[in-house]
Order: C-alpha cells, then sequence, then structure tokens
C-alpha cells in the first residue's frame, strides 16, 4: 500500500471518539478497511472529504483533540497548513500520524525566529507497525537491513512477531538507513520508533549516537532535533489521530487523583467486570496506555504486618503476595527458563480472561460416524491425480467436521454470536477458527464462509494456512477472528476434553478421538438356544461443546449438537 481513498467518515466534527473507534473506512490496494483511533478525545476537523483518492501513507487526514472547546481552535485549519518542507515534523511510516500545528501565536513566532535551523532532523522515522488488529507490541526478530543500507518502498526492513504470526515489515519510504534504535530480540509498544531513515547518504554518520531518548525530546548532543517551539500555554494542541511517532522513556507511572485515565476499550471492559480501578494500574502499551494485559495481570495490595525473621522462613497465607509465577518448589529443582513469545503472551491473556470472565457450561454427545467414514474413503479414492500421481485432495475427518459444523450453525445461528454489554450480535457469515499447534503457541487460522464451499475446498484451505501458520507465515487474514472456533485432540488419542471459548466467540467445539465400541442392533440372533439381540461394531465419536451461558442457553446448545450429530450420520446431506 502507497495510497489510499478514504471512501467515507464514520465520525462527524464534534463527535467524542474512544480507542478502537472506527474514525473512517479505508480502500487500500487490496481491501476496505476500518482506520480505528488510538486515543479518546474529539474529532475537531475533517482534513479530506469522503471519496478523496490517492491520500500518501503519512498524509494527515482528521484532527483530534483532547478537550472539546478546542475543536472551534481548528475549524478553519487545512491541509495547506502541512507544510512539506519545515523540517520540524519527521515523516513517518504510519498513516496519518501527522496532525497539524494549532494557531500561530506571538511566542511561537518569537521561538521560531530563535530556533537554531541548522539542527538535523531525521528525515524518516520507522515506528513500530500495527500488523494485527490486536496488536498492542511486537518483537524484532531479525533485521535483514544494516545501517548504511539503501531502502525503496517494499523493501522488508525487518520480521516481526506480532500476537499472532512473524510477518515481515516493509518500508514505505525510499532512503538509507541511518540508525536501527532497536536490537534483535526488542519487544516494542505499537507506534514507538525503531529505526531512523535518512534521504541523503551523506547524512546517515551525523545519527550514529542518536538514542531513543532524544526522539523522546530528552537532552542530546549535537544530532539532537531542534527545540520544539515554545507554544503558548492558552493553544490547544491536537493529538495524534494514529500511532504516536515517540516514546517515553521514564517508567510508566499511576494517574494521580483527577487524572485522565488513558486505557484500551478491552482493558476498560475487563476492568469493569473485575471491579477494578483503572488509576491504580501502570500502563505498559503505548505512552504508557493501560491494556487488557496490565487489568488482568494486576493484583492488588496485601496489607500484611512487618514479618521476623523467625516467622519469614515459615510458609504463611502471606506467601500469596509472592511474586507472580514464583514456586517454592522450583527453587530446589534444576530447571530452565523458556521466554515466552508475544503469541504465547496474548494467547494466556485472552484464555485467563476468558476463564475468568465468561461463564461457560458443557454439552457432550456421541456420534456414529461409519457412514462418513465410508464416504470419506470413497471420495479420497475417487480424487483426481496430477502426472506425478498426487491427489487433488485428500479428506480428513476434521474436514467433515467443519462443514457439519458450519451447517449447524446456520439452522442455529444463536450458537454464531457473541456477547455485548447491551445486544448479542449474531452472525450471518460463518467463518470458522481452526486450534492449531505450532512452536510458538497456539494459532487459529479461519476458514471463511465455510458454510457454503465444498469438503475439497475446506480441507485444502485448512492444511494450506495451518502450514503456513507452523512456519509462522501466517498473514493477519489467515488468522482473522471468525465467529466459532473448533479444537481437534483426537489424532493424539483423546476421547473427550473440554476447550476453553476463544473471546469474544459464544462457543468452541471440542473434538476427541474415534473408538470402535459393540453396540446393539435391531436384529434378533439365536445363540446358544436363546434369541438375543445382535451385536456389531461402531465408529463413535465424542465431542464437546463449551457455551458462553449469557449468549447460548442450554435448550440451544443442545439444538445445535442434536443438529450437527444427524449431519455426521447422514453424511451425504453435507455435499448437497
Amino acid at each position: 500500500m502507497e495510497s489510499g481513498t478514504l471512501v467515507g467518515w464514520s465520525k462527524e466534527v464534534g463527535d467524542t471518539v474512544e480507542a478502537g473507534d472506527a474514525l473512517a473506512d479505508i480502500e487500500t490496494d487490496k481491501a476496505t478497511l476500518a482506520f480505528e483511533s488510538t486515543d479518546d478525545g474529539f474529532l475537531a476537523k475533517q482534513l479530506v472529504e469522503a471519496g478523496t483518492k490517492d491520500i500518501a501513507i503519512g498524509a494527515p487526514v482528521g484532527i483530534v483533540v483532547e478537550d472539546a472547546a478546542d475543536i472551534e481552535a481548528f475549524a478553519n485549519v487545512t491541509l495547506a497548513d502541512f507544510s512539506t518542507d519545515e523540517a520540524e515534523a519527521p515523516v513517518v511510516s504510519d498513516p496519518i500520524a501527522a496532525t497539524p500545528p494549532p494557531p500561530t501565536t506571538s511566542s511561537e513566532v518569537a521561538a521560531e525566529e530563535t530556533s537554531s535551523p541548522s539542527a538535523p532532523q531525521p528525515d524518516i522515522v520507522l515506528s513500530m507497525p500495527a500488523l494485527s488488529p490486536t496488536m498492542e507490541s511486537g518483537k524484532v526478530l531479525e533485521w535483514f537491513a544494516a545501517v548504511g543500507d539503501s531502502l525503496e518502498v517494499g523493501d522488508r526492513i525487518a520480521l516481526i512477531e506480532t500476537d499472532k504470526a512473524s510477518l515481515d515489515f516493509e518500508v514505505t519510504d525510499e532512503g538509507y538507513i541511518a540508525k536501527l534504535l532497536v536490537q534483535e530480540g526488542d519487544d516494542v509498544a505499537v507506534g514507538s520508533p525503531i529505526a531512523i531513515l535518512v534521504e541523503n547518504e551523506a547524512e546517515i554518520e551525523q545519527w550514529k549516537d542518536y538514542t531513543v531518548d532524544m526522539l523522546a525530546g530528552g537532552s542530546g548532543s549535537a544530532a539532537t532535533p531542534a527545540a520544539t517551539p515554545a507554544a503558548d500555554a492558552s493553544a490547544p494542541t491536537p493529538t495524534d489521530a494514529t500511532t504516536t511517532t515517540t516514546t517515553t522513556t521514564t517508567p510508566p507511572k499511576k494517574a494521580t487523583s483527577g487524572e485522565k485515565v488513558v486505557a484500551s476499550p478491552r482493558a476498560k471492559m475487563v476492568a469493569k467486570e473485575k471491579d477494578i480501578d483503572l488509576s491504580a494500574l501502570s500502563g505498559s502499551g503505548p505512552d504508557g496506555r493501560i491494556i487488557a494485559a496490565d487489568v488482568l495481570e494486576y493484583v492488588p495490595p496485601v496489607v500484611t504486618e512487618t514479618a521476623t525473621k523467625a516467622s519469614s522462613a515459615a510458609p504463611s497465607a502471606s506467601s500469596s503476595a509472592a511474586p507472580k509465577g514464583f514456586s517454592p518448589q522450583a527453587v530446589a529443582a534444576n530447571y530452565h527458563d523458556i521466554p515466552n513469545s508475544n503469541i504465547r503472551k496474548i494467547t494466556a491473556s485472552r484464555l485467563t480472561y476468558s476463564k475468568q470472565s465468561v461463564p461457560h457450561y458443557y454439552l457432550t454427545i456421541e456420534a456414529r460416524v461409519n457412514s462418513l467414514m465410508a464416504l470419506r474413503k470413497e471420495l479420497n479414492d475417487s480424487a483426481p491425480k496430477d502426472k506425478d500421481g498426487t491427489p487433488a485432495f485428500k479428506l480428513s475427518v476434521n474436514d467433515f467436521i467443519v462443514k457439519a459444523a458450519a451447517l449447524a450453525l446456520k439452522k442455529v445461528p444463536a450458537v454464531n454470536s457473541e456477547w455485548n454489554d447491551e445486544f448479542i450480535r449474531e452472525y450471518s457469515d460463518v467463518n470458522i477458527n481452526i486450534a492449531v499447534n505450532t512452536p510458538k503457541g497456539l494459532l487459529t487460522p479461519v476458514i471463511n464462509n465455510a458454510d457454503q464451499v465444498g469438503l475439497k475446498t475446506i480441507s485444502n484451505g485448512i492444511r494450506e494456512k495451518a502450514a503456513r501458520a507452523v512456519d509462522g507465515k501466517a498473514t493477519p487474514a489467515d488468522l482473522a477472528m471468525g465467529t466459532f472456533t473448533i479444537s481437534n485432540l483426537g489424532m493424539f488419542g483423546i476421547k473427550h476434553f473440554t476447550a476453553v471459548i476463544n473471546p469474544p466467540q459464544a462457543a468452541i467445539l471440542a473434538v476427541g478421538t474415534i473408538d470402535e465400541v459393540p453396540v446393539f442392533t435391531s436384529e434378533t440372533v439365536t445363540f446358544e438356544g436363546e434369541e438375543t439381540r445382535g451385536v456389531e461394531s461402531a465408529s463413535v465419536l465424542t465431542v464437546t461443546l463449551s457455551c458462553d451461558h449469557r449468549v447460548v442457553d442450554g435448550a440451544v446448545g443442545a439444538e445445535f449438537l442434536k443438529v450437527f450429530k444427524n449431519l455426521l450420520e447422514n453424511p451425504t446431506h453435507l455435499l448437497l
């Protein structure tokens, strides 16, 4: 993507904006996506009209202010107020990252006249991109370029580990790498600076001692950017409409009494459900923003009496105040620590939230799948082969399960839903996530519109996306949030288990193994002179549905499993 079209505004001037709210719809070179705000405030100005095409990445499109009283001050601000020749504002790779200055005051003019125009400025500051909708931080796994290298638009500069996969970060500007601000292995908040690019190769040397502290406005040397013009205290300052281009190097601080608490929408939701005061927390997100993980990991302070040396050696109730993850038994044993990947961290955060906040209940059924197994063999045997003898498809039992679940969701759409405080959202599309184990943690590739596609498409789609997930090459589209999840441990011989719901979904299906068990038939046979019912072997599959009781009532869950079972036991219906 080098430019985009602003299809339409989702907010009007004066509207309240919260972090996560959709500001506008942006048409990229691949799809039309919602552009979400990362800050709270009020929309003060729409700088471009709906329908405007070819808006360059980095170009401003709107202004958000913290105080509604400041909206009027930006009524006459236009795109012309953004000068491309000014050196004061670094170009950033994130869309719409720049904001215009407020109306010029006399104190600003005086400051501009006395500022040093010769002080160098970075031409381009690359920030940690948001490579997935739920990404709050990323780890730089590998730099593909070094200081001095020339880059063109579309070149890969780094491999970034997100909360879902490892993805390439491609630059949207041309230039030379002047400074890598973070090291391989560093975990960096979205929007934080990670590298500096310059347009002129001769300028690389002057940035060799540059640090993030200097970019954030801290004390620095000759490479420090020119001082920001002093602004009139009465002049309103807009907040960035997207990711900021600087980071704070001071430890995150707790909000003081009366100070505004900046938190993500999910953090606010979790805090409300857990009755936690956000002002008591320190944020680990960009610019000290409180994220959901901060709320989930928060442990209220425990007031204990001072322990004596004698009593501190003995176990007591106060041991619950030990550091998180501390295990007294582990201290005496040999061990090695395995660093948690971003994928495992976000999985832990989401599933902990699910188990603590979602009222789970479980329904289990058994289905005879003899007919399904026979149909699967027949279809696989008839699959066309290429010149090398490779079949066009190889259906698994799981492919039939996905198709049956998709059709059951269309029949019982209440299960294809999610909980919101004011309403239950029932989806008409059936997009099914498939749980896949990878070396870095659990991932869930999605099969979109699974009710509308055939078994071959489902089978090949699962195989291709699962392979990319295991190899760390899955795309954000591969790992998008669906409306229902299936977790299958049958291949490991697990007969029965209960799965944790993948929020915000309302249910997840846990699939066990297929057992061969004896069952009575309707036929009568004579055995040792006595008539008795006949016995035959049956292939029996056990599945368990975990439901969110706020959304799916017991009878609804039971109806879903009834339809699901009927489809498995009459698999020709899956071909219609």
